[in-house]
């Protein structure tokens, strides 16, 4: 069936579905209409099936579910976005579900629907079973369910079992192992790092979650995003019952990366392999910390001179004041006269190893509260 075509004849059975409920059709005609229109302007923008989900969901004002019982996947979202990847406790949802076309095992519901639904959840179901089908017909299925099998993946409050059937649909084994990246913006080119991470073809999983690209790549593969003033953090290597804990750190990582257009400092690519330990770090730290004297001293003083932010990530980043002029193509002179200075503001030294540390603990403070739109 032509998508376009489908989508003329999903229309038309509502409108005749309705038509023929006479009187309820007319009192609930304005309602009816809505969905419809609600439907068809989703059906412009070529939606994957967890959009689809959201769209029931606002429509009928309740959790809407989708399951496909043969891939282990279910979603079910909430109006106002929410996601959840586990069978309402509720039995009652499978008196009201509507299989999907006559594909065995996969069906839609609204969960507040009764079992005798008014007209206008009856409207919408039957639309969300048509679309859905609509949809899986016309090859959009791969991509869509794709998406929504890494989101499981992603997912800690997804059952283990579920997700080691959704790695199975992606061509995982619970032993596979993997690295987890956490993306500003999508485009993936992969990188060699030398004997350790050896560059490689293969395929990657991804999907978007909130304003976040999860990316999944094999174990021997570290993948960067392939756009100007992207930045990435990628976890080390996990077996899939770990992805859920690999996805937050990744996640964690990223707000620490920075292009430096504003004088945050810290790389645009960071690696757990690399940063060890603190990887942890913006797991731990959940609140602003703009209120924590060190972090307010930087912010001062950056405040009141334009040098002050390069200075301090240069300093914090050498191994010694020397190689810190060097990289600021300053003299040695001129760095000791504006260490000084900042001494003097900072109330602290920064060239001693106890104050390095502290300093750099500072900036990385300091990059956790940023805006991740840099």
């Amino acid at each position: 069936m032509n998508l376009f075509w489908g989508l003329s004849w999903v229309k038309g059975e509502s409108m005749r579905a309705a038509q023929n409920t006479s009187i309820d059709y007319f009192y609930e005609s304005d309602v009816g209409l809505r969905v419809i229109v609600q439907f068809d302007e989703l059906m412009r923008s070529q939606p994957s099936i967890e959009e689809l989900v959201l769209c029931a969901a606002i429509v009928s004002r309740s959790v809407a579910g989708f399951h496909d019982n043969q891939r282990g996947l279910i979603i079910r979202r909430h109006p106002d976005g929410r996601t959840f990847r586990e069978l309402p406790s509720d039995e009652q949802y499978r008196r009201c579900a509507r299989a999907v076309g006559d594909r065995r095992g996969v069906t839609v519901w609204i969960e507040h629907a009764s079992s005798q639904p008014s007209l206008v959840e009856s409207m919408t179901l039957e639309r969300f079973a048509a679309i859905a089908d609509l949809l899986l017909n016309a090859g959009w299925s791969t991509a869509s369910m794709r998406t929504s099998l890494v989101r499981t993946l992603l997912d800690e409050q997804c059952p283990e079992s579920v997700r080691v059937d959704a790695a199975s649909e992606l061509g995982l084994s619970r032993l596979s192992k993997v690295r987890v990246i956490a993306a500003s913006q999508m485009q993936v080119r992969e990188l060699n790092r030398g004997s350790h991470f050896q560059s490689t073809t293969a395929a990657s999983w991804q999907a978007k979650v909130g304003s976040t690209f999860a990316i999944i790549v094999p174990e021997n593969s570290w993948a960067a995003p392939d756009v100007e003033n992207a930045r990435s953090g990628t976890s080390a290597v996990v077996t899939i019952a770990n992805i859920p804990r690999a996805w937050r750190v990744a996640s964690g990582l990223l707000r620490l990366t920075s292009n430096d257009a504003r004088g945050y400092g810290g790389a645009k690519h960071i690696l757990e392999d690399d940063f060890g330990a603190a990887s942890i770090l913006p797991m731990l730290v959940t609140s602003n910390v703009t209120d924590i004297a060190d972090v307010a001293a930087i912010d001062e003083a950056c405040a009141e001179l334009p040098w002050v932010a390069e200075t301090l990530c240069a300093v914090a980043d050498s191994t010694s004041v020397r190689h810190a002029a060097t990289s600021l193509y300053v003299h040695h002179s001129t760095l000791v006269s504006r260490l000084k200075q900042l001494e003097s503001a900072l109330g602290y030294s920064i060239t001693t190893p106890q104050g390095k540390f502290r300093l750099q603990f500072a900036l990385l403070l300091r990059r956790l509260t940023r805006e991740t739109s840099d």
